[in-house]
């Protein structure tokens, strides 16, 4: 593994290149001949902990070739997926940039989802929240943002709409977190988070749905996340109109969350009167 290391070292991204593949033949020789695979165990493998940290470098060129390897470990059964993200949320702390570590674990939560279902016990975006500063929080949510661009992976339509659904159950654990933060200055990650979300205009009706449920079961209905959620939902209302049932439901929340007199403003200077009532009774009242 010295070797690997000494060429690790060299500018050329050939040599680099190839000395990670020389570090992923060994690691896959060395885990294939033990009695369990690689991070279910607490029997240590040097190569795959330093292919692992290779996968968060911040050389692209590196960090890439690292993943794709990893990845094929993962998909040979000859590592322990849960594992891997475990061991991968540990670095949190100590890379000094978190693009290529984010980037690996959205290739891991795709592969959590496909392999594990979608009620999956570590959540990794959530860690990583809990983990990480406000300054690093824009990373994460670009991290969130390329989670969900992962649906242009399928063809069809149907299969699309079908792993909408699933991904916004899978996000609904992250999406949760932010909203019951109390943190000031998460606010910036969440909007960006709700509206990546809303920005699939395709599968609005189910978004805002699905938001919708995850604000009712906030302890503070009345909270300044709540509200700023509900202004961006709105916004997207205004781009392009729901469903019936789904104007229904956003207007009895909306009406629910105007009843504070300390955050009524806030609402209806966005949303006023007469803009839910031509959402909440579109025979009555008119665009015109």
């Amino acid at each position: 593994m010295d070797a690997v290391k000494r060429h690790l070292l060299f500018d050329d991204k050939l040599q680099q290149i190839q000395a990670v593949h020389a570090l992923y033949k060994m690691t896959e020789t060395k885990v294939g001949k033990m009695s369990v695979i690689g991070f279910q165990s607490t029997h240590q493998v040097p190569e795959l902990e330093y292919l692992l940290n290779l996968c968060c470098h911040g050389d692209v060129a590196i960090s890439q070739t690292a993943q794709q390897c990893m990845v094929s470990m993962l998909n040979q059964k000859l590592v322990d997926l849960e594992g891997c993200i475990k061991n991968t949320l540990k670095l949190v702390s100590t890379v000094p940039d978190l693009t290529s570590l984010l980037t690996f674990l959205v290739s891991l939560m795709e592969l959590q989802m496909t392999s594990m279902g979608l009620n999956c016990p570590v959540h990794p975006l959530v860690k990583v929240y809990e983990i990480t500063s406000a300054d690093q929080w824009q990373q994460l949510a670009v991290a969130f943002s390329n989670s969900l661009f992962t649906i242009n992976k399928l063809s069809s339509a149907s299969q699309q709409e079908c792993r909408w659904k699933e991904l916004m159950t899978y996000h609904k654990v992250f999406l949760e977190a932010l909203v019951s933060s109390t943190t000031d200055k998460c606010s910036g990650i969440l909007s960006m988070a709700i509206s990546t979300c809303i920005s699939y205009h395709q599968y609005l009706d189910y978004t805002i749905c699905t938001l919708i449920e995850i604000l009712q079961q906030t302890q503070n209905i009345f909270s300044s996340n709540n509200v700023m959620v509900l202004e961006i939902l709105w916004q997207a209302v205004g781009m392009q109109t729901p469903g019936e049932r789904v104007c229904t439901l956003l207007v009895e929340f909306t009406l629910a969350v105007a009843v504070s007199s300390t955050i009524s403003y806030n609402i209806w200077k966005l949303i006023d009167s007469r803009a839910i009532q031509m959402v909440a009774f579109p025979n009555v009242y008119s665009l015109d």
